[in-house]
């Protein structure tokens, strides 16, 4: 397997990284968007494991992107560091796909894959800019609102990153989760408050231009899309929270799967290792991609 490295201004002063992974580099392109407080990390090791490594092993073109100030994508976030929600959506992801398109054509057909928050990404990118050149949306833990209610979740989320959250990133200008341990990567001020707000409020709107995603995603047609839940997410993106979701979707293009025992699965995976496990290319991975070819014919 080939690991190449990618690099692509996004304005005068940022340059994002995509990790290209394959074996065939004529195979179906695979586009993935890395969650909040992380980097696209969550889908390979150096060492070739996970979803993009596995995907790639089985002949596909698997393009991984950190999104601005994360992973290897320069400069690092840091105090001062403006950039939001609006900005992944608006310029970060259309500019990784125009240097995937100049890679392997303007209409190559792709799937895209998002974990966490990337989702939330991907369905505000598609709300704006639908695609017909989309083959399937998979997203892994992905949930806009939480509304379970749960120690846990009060401990972690209303105690840890709404108010710890907001203290550091007073304190820093930009919240160091890697420093504190609670993320695998820091996050501009901006998008951190961003970020928040989308998960508190019940309508949903861009706070760049008042775009009113709820509107528009009820309004357009997406791609069939696969939401994948933890049977042990406790609160990061709860069954509930996604089925909440989900439900009013499901209609044979687009389905749930709880990763847990009673579905059938191995175990019951949380909200990172229904990618990272090392059980997962054995149990759960071969079925996405039997769900994924359904859209390649």
């Amino acid at each position: 397997m080939e690991m190449t490295s990618l690099f692509v201004p996004v304005n005068d002063t940022d340059t994002l990284h995509i990790q290209r992974l394959f074996t065939n580099p004529e195979g179906p392109v695979v586009f993935l968007v890395h969650g909040s407080v992380e980097n696209g990390r969550i889908f390979y090791s150096q060492s070739g494991k996970g979803w993009g490594p596995w995907l790639a092993s089985k002949g596909y073109d698997v393009y991984a992107i950190d999104l601005r100030g994360r992973g290897k994508s320069v400069p690092p976030v840091q105090r001062g560091s403006d950039y939001g929600n609006p900005e992944a959506i608006l310029e970060d992801i259309p500019a990784a796909l125009a240097e995937i398109r100049s890679i392997r054509g303007a209409d190559v057909p792709m799937h895209w894959g998002a974990h966490s928050w990337g989702g939330v990404l991907l369905q505000g990118y598609l709300a704006r800019f639908p695609d017909s050149n989309v083959l399937s949306v998979m997203c892994f833990g992905t949930v806009r609102t939480k509304k379970v209610r749960n120690v846990k979740r009060f401990l972690n989320i209303n105690l840890g990153y709404f108010g710890l959250g907001a203290l550091l990133t007073g304190l820093y200008g930009y919240l160091p989760a890697k420093r504190f341990g609670f993320g695998s990567d820091n996050e501009p001020s901006t998008l951190y408050r961003q970020t928040k707000a989308w998960m508190l409020a019940e309508r949903w709107t861009s706070p760049r231009d008042g775009y009113d995603y709820d509107q528009r995603m009820t309004e357009c047609s997406f791609p069939p899309t696969l939401y994948l839940a933890g049977g042990a997410d406790e609160y990061l993106a709860h069954v509930s929270d996604i089925r909440r979701h989900v439900e009013p979707l499901l209609d044979g293009q687009t389905e749930m799967w709880v990763l847990s025992q009673k579905a059938g699965n191995h175990h019951d995976y949380g909200h990172n290792d229904m990618l990272t496990h090392k059980d997962a290319p054995l149990d759960h991975f071969p079925k996405m991609l039997d769900w994924m070819k359904r859209w390649e014919s």
